[in-house]
Parts: C-alpha cells; structure tokens; sequence
C-alpha cells in the first residue's frame, strides 16, 4: 500500500507536514538571521494566512507568478 501524496496549493507531493526552515534551526543560528533584521513573526506565514492567500502559480508549472517583484523576497544584508 502506497501513501498517496498530499496536495498543497493544488499541487501534489509527497510531503505530509510542511514547516518553515526556520522553526527548526537551532537559536544560534537564527540569531545570524536576527542580526538580518527577520523576525520569524516577520517572515513564516502562519497556516491561517496561506489558506486565505494560496500561491499563485504560471500555468500548469511549479513557478511562481510575480517571482520579479521585490515584495515577494526578503533581501538580507
């Protein structure tokens, strides 16, 4: 018996929890972050908002739309 992969944002793989990167790095290294100025507040979208505001993909391809516009990256110094 196969697990079936899980659909996320209308795509499917087979990932069955997804988490931010960031709620797993140790406090050393987010604190390198920190000095960056991100804040986890700041930048890990919490379930709620990413079901209210899906990705956006081009076509029938695992790309993001308006992957050029600059509010969608964070830029660290």
């Amino acid at each position: 018996m196969a697990i079936l992969p899980k659909e996320i944002d209308n795509w499917k793989g087979p990932f069955t929890n997804l988490d931010s990167v960031l709620n797993h790095v140790s406090t050393d290294v987010f604190a390198e972050f920190e000095e960056k100025g991100i804040s986890k507040e700041g930048i890990i979208l919490q379930k709620e908002e990413r079901d209210k505001n899906p990705c956006v993909y081009q076509g029938q391809c695992p790309y993001f739309e308006n992957q050029e516009d600059e509010e969608n990256w964070v830029v660290l110094q």
